[in-house]
């Protein structure tokens, strides 16, 4: 065989394969298919049947096979014992209607089967040109069909309305019993004109005048198959109905019939009730329907148009209306205006609801026009006399006149402005005072375009370092919050002063005038008081002078007040018994010396001072001039012996108390030692669980203990810092189980919040579960006595420092007290119950730490302690171990004015490499930073003449690229002055005494926050 030949060959082999591949894939699709199916080719011979097909046509006989005409494959749907020949039909007849509904590429047509199901055929083009007819079993649609009917029967008999049925030939198909009971007996099949035209004639509809009964039967059955209908009637026996009619999706109509005898009696009642209503109204009312036809008015409206001519009747045309009141001469229409115009012009506004129209009668009187909807598609007209509304508005109109006369005519410069600070009027002043008589503004202009005017005019200056913006923002302000007096700079040299109101209609009013003549006598005499103040703040006497009257304290020199440093020198004299005892011993002789004062400060405490005094008379008023010693110290020296007598006695306590506390922590210790390890050998050894929950009971116990010992030996040691990375959740639990036991029988609850995330960090353990069993112990004593004592401690981390909460809901700590609790041996508690240690201790503590101690009062009281420590290992820590100093070398400046003090300091730093610079008086070192660029700046901050905060504040002026460099010294940090300003500055600081690791640590810090 040739080779083009074998090639041909496989090609045509490969081709039938595929063919075969194809036609075997349409086979099962076709036979897939849940309906009854048969395939036509384009010259509608037989090309397939699946098997639902001839299972449903040829269950007796063989179906159709390929190639079948189309003719004889329609005969052989009724000889294969499926398709049913319909009544009124022969085989041909059905063939032929079969035939025709496939041709046509019908879908949705009915196939009667012998078995009594209807299948619903589909016949549908190929793409080539075929057709595919499919039949569908629709028996179980059917009858879900014939259940919905039924359950339809029910509803339509139940019905309380009367309901009746009309196919689209209008014959009665079906009525229920209602409708038997309204309108008589009625029969299924007979003509719905017949019976329309019988309940016409047994006067149950009634006939419009001018039509027949055949007419009317007819147009009522033409409306009804076009749109809803709605009629009167009435049952024989005399009660009224509502009928209606409605299109049924089959081109029939559906009736019903209402008895509506009760609702239109109602109705009736509800009408005249309406009507009562509306006479009672004050303004003109009246009703009208959607085709503006009157339907009701009250006797209001009857005397603003009628005004004693008849009404017109209900139905009355708007139009009509319009026209019969021009023509009882009640309304003057405007001129040009013919009733015509006047009419339309009337039924345009009531159609879009015009509010507050302006009308005018014949007589003058001026009268308001509304138009609003109502739900039934109408109008209701309000018509109101407002003559005496508009002569207000023409009085305020010549009221606002008249004042507008007596502002123009005011020496003072006035100007209005309305709620969005736009410009009403100003007078001849304002403009004199303000713009120079120029026409920098006008009627309409706002506030802040007449003040930018003014501005680029010349007339108003802007300060130095402020923008045009800046004056008007302020300028603004002032308007807004109805500043008074406010005085306003202006580029010639003048000044002015502006008072600013609002009116009572949300506007705003300027006042405004000349001062500058008046400033210019004040600031003389403010030359001649100062030259005085000047003398008497240079004496070093310390003065006061205060007012006989009501002791107030109208002046003192400034060294006064320097020495005063917060005293308030006029609580006690206030006092009425202290301040009667006082004048008796001044008065009679107009002088008095070392008379005894006690003055208080802002924080409670007090000075115990002698007091010379002599009475004066200044302006007309009785005036005294006093000078006080202080003698605080002098008096107290033997109260302050005795406080440190007790003090002493406190620190014994405290010291046996500890050595007890460790006696007891070691002698419990062994024998703990010995619980605690037995008791895990043994729950090793042990199987039965009855027995292991023993031991472990035992174990947690002992556990337990050992840490309620661990806490004694923290308290009893006396140490520096050892710092090591802890949990402190552990912490509090451990701080709590000492505390545990008290708690309980002082009948607090506790509430433990502890976060199971929180970082370990590096502190003293021994030292910070002190602080927390301290202030525990704390909060114990607080709720002594509370109902309902709770105390919660919480833990949480943020990302610089983790915290404990204390918190008791406890009196509080009253505001006065609060920044005194973390002093020394100040407490709030009584005699015997506090030392006053506890707390200063613990703010020790965590100072040393890095951390902050706070308290504040919870929002429902009660005392909230704050311990914030912040998240670093142990060895970020600054702490009593040795630490190796930076190798950088710098030149360092040191300000103490104790010289042994600095020469220690320069010696360590000297010694670690440093250049050191020693100054022992602030101002001299300020002087050096002036000259000098050091790297860094150590300084003690309680100093005599400029001390350490006045030289921060002096160098931020004179050399502020050294204030980064600056840290503080300090042997007070305790003290409430000295700890606020350390918190302001921001600067690091260090507490004397100073191990010279601490110093080289701090010195370290310093230069690696400049940069250096």
């Amino acid at each position: 065989m040739p080779k083009s030949t074998t090639q041909h060959t496989v090609s045509d082999m490969t081709r039938r394969g595929q063919q075969t591949a194809s036609e075997n894939c349409f086979s099962d699709a076709f036979e897939a298919l849940e309906d009854a199916a048969i395939l036509f080719d384009t010259g509608w011979r037989c090309v397939a049947t699946n098997g639902r097909y001839r299972r449903a046509f040829h269950a007796t006989s063989a179906g159709p096979s390929a190639g079948y005409r189309f003719e004889d494959t329609m005969r052989l749907l009724f000889a294969g014992g499926g398709a049913a020949i319909m009544p009124g039909f022969d085989l041909p007849g059905m063939i032929d209607n079969f035939a025709n509904a496939i041709r046509s590429y019908r879908r949705g047509f009915d196939v009667p089967m012998t078995d009594g199901r209807i299948l619903i055929g589909s016949a549908n083009p190929t793409p080539r040109g075929g057709c595919l007819v499919t039949f569908r079993d629709r028996h179980p649609e059917i009858m879900g069909e014939l259940q919905a009917l039924g359950l339809l029967g029910q509803a339509f008999e139940s019905a309380d309305m009367g309901m009746i049925i009309l196919d689209a030939s209008l014959t009665v198909q079906m009525a229920n019993s209602a409708w038997s009971d309204l309108l008589g007996p009625v029969r299924s099949g007979m003509s719905g004109t017949e019976y329309a035209t019988g309940l016409i004639r047994n006067g149950l509809l009634e006939v419009p005048t001018g039509q027949t009964v055949d007419e009317m039967v007819q147009a009522l059955f033409v409306m009804a198959q076009q749109q809803t209908i709605t009629v009167d009637g009435k049952t024989p026996d005399g009660r009224k109905l509502l009928m209606q009619s409605f299109r049924t999706p089959t081109g029939g109509i559906m009736g019903t019939a209402i008895d509506v005898t009760q609702l239109q009696s109602e109705e009736a009642r509800i009408n005249d009730a309406l009507g009562e209503i509306v006479e009672s109204l004050e303004e003109g009312v009246a009703l009208y329907d959607a085709d503006l036809r009157l339907r009701m008015s009250n006797e209001a409206l009857h005397r603003l148009v009628h005004d004693g001519h008849p009404r017109l009747p209900h139905g009355t045309h708007m139009s009509e209306h319009c026209a019969y009141v021009y023509d009882i001469g009640q309304l003057a229409l405007p001129e040009g205006v013919r009733v015509d115009d006047f009419a339309a012009q009337m039924k345009d506004a009531t159609r879009s609801f015009a509010r507050d129209m302006p009308m005018q009668r014949t007589d003058g009187r001026h009268l308001e026009f509304s138009s609003h909807p109502t739900p039934m598609g109408g109008y209701l007209i309000a018509l109101r006399d407002v003559t005496e509304r508009k002569r207000a508005e023409i009085a305020e109109r010549e009221a606002d006149a008249r004042v507008r006369t007596i502002v123009e005519s005011l020496g003072e410069g006035v100007a209005l402005y309305d709620s969005e600070r736009r410009l009403l009027m100003n007078n001849p002043a304002f403009r004199k005072l303000l713009m120079d008589d120029r026409d920098l503004s006008a009627p309409g202009t706002t506030l802040d375009d007449e003040v930018l005017a003014c501005i680029r005019a010349g007339q108003i200056s802007v300060p130095a370092g402020k923008s045009e913006i800046d004056v008007m923002d302020w300028i603004r302000t002032c308007i807004e919050e109805g500043r008074i007096g406010v005085e306003l700079p202006m580029a010639d040299g003048r000044v002015l002063e502006a008072s600013n109101f609002r009116s009572p209609d949300g506007g705003y009013v300027i006042a405004m005038r000349d001062i500058t003549i008046r400033k210019r006598a004040e600031e003389s005499t403010r030359e001649t008081d100062r030259l005085v103040r000047t003398i008497v703040n240079a004496s070093p006497a310390t003065l006061m002078v205060s007012r006989v009257d009501d002791g107030r304290v109208i002046f003192a020199p400034r060294a006064t007040l320097e020495k005063a440093n917060g005293l308030d020198m006029t609580r006690d004299i206030s006092d009425p018994e202290i301040r009667k005892r006082y004048l008796e011993a001044l008065l009679p002789t107009g002088e008095l010396r070392d008379w005894p004062v006690r003055f208080h400060r802002a924080d409670g405490s007090a000075i115990d001072c002698l007091t010379s005094a002599r009475v004066i008379e200044f302006r007309g008023e009785r005036l005294i001039v006093s000078s006080s010693l202080d003698v605080t110290e002098r008096l107290a020296l033997q109260a302050e012996l005795e406080r440190q007598r007790e003090v002493a006695h406190q620190n014994e306590k405290l010291l046996a108390l500890g050595e007890l506390l460790a006696g007891v922590a070691h002698e419990l210790n062994n024998p703990l030692s010995i619980v605690v390890g037995h008791t895990m050998m043994l729950a090793d050894e042990v199987d039965t669980p009855a027995l292991k929950r023993r031991v472990d009971k035992i174990s947690s116990a002992a556990q337990r203990s050992g840490r309620i010992v661990k806490m004694f030996l923290a308290m009893a040691r006396q140490r520096p810092a050892r710092v090591e990375n802890c949990d402190l959740n552990e912490l509090v639990r451990a701080a709590l189980d000492i505390s545990a036991y008290g708690l309980r029988a002082a009948g607090v609850k506790v509430t433990l919040d502890l976060d199971a995330g929180l970082p370990e960090i590096g502190v003293d353990s021994d030292q910070i579960a002190q602080v927390v069993s301290n202030l525990i112990m704390n909060a114990e004593q607080a709720l002594a006595g509370c109902k309902n004592a709770r105390l919660s401690i919480v833990t949480s981390a943020s990302p610089e420092t983790v915290e404990i909460r204390v918190a008791d809901n406890g009196p509080g700590v009253p505001e006065a007290l609060r920044s005194r609790v973390f002093e020394p041996f100040f407490t709030t508690k009584e005699v015997g119950v506090g030392t006053g240690v506890g707390l200063a201790f613990c703010h020790r503590i965590v100072t040393a730490h890095g951390g902050r101690l706070t308290l504040h009062n919870g929002p429902e009281g009660g005392a909230i302690f704050t311990v914030a420590l912040p998240i670093r290992p142990g060895s970020e820590l600054v702490c009593d171990a040795p630490k190796t100093g930076s190798q950088q070398r710098a030149h360092i400046l040191v300000i103490d004015d104790e010289p042994d003090v600095g020469e220690l300091l320069g010696e360590v730093l000297s010694q670690a490499g440093h250049r050191v610079t020693l100054c022992t008086d602030a101002t001299q070192a300020l002087e050096q930073c002036q000259r000098t660029k050091f790297d860094a700046i150590l300084s003690d901050i309680k100093m005599p003449g400029m001390d350490g905060r006045a030289f921060l504040v002096a160098l931020e002026e004179a050399a502020p690229r050294l204030v980064p460099r600056v840290a503080f010294l300090t042997g007070d940090s305790m003290g409430q002055d000295v700890d606020t300003f350390l918190t302001a500055s921001g600067r690091p600081y260090a507490e004397k005494p100073l191990p010279p690791v601490e110093i080289l640590a701090l010195v370290d810090n310093l230069l690696e926050e400049a940069g250096r």
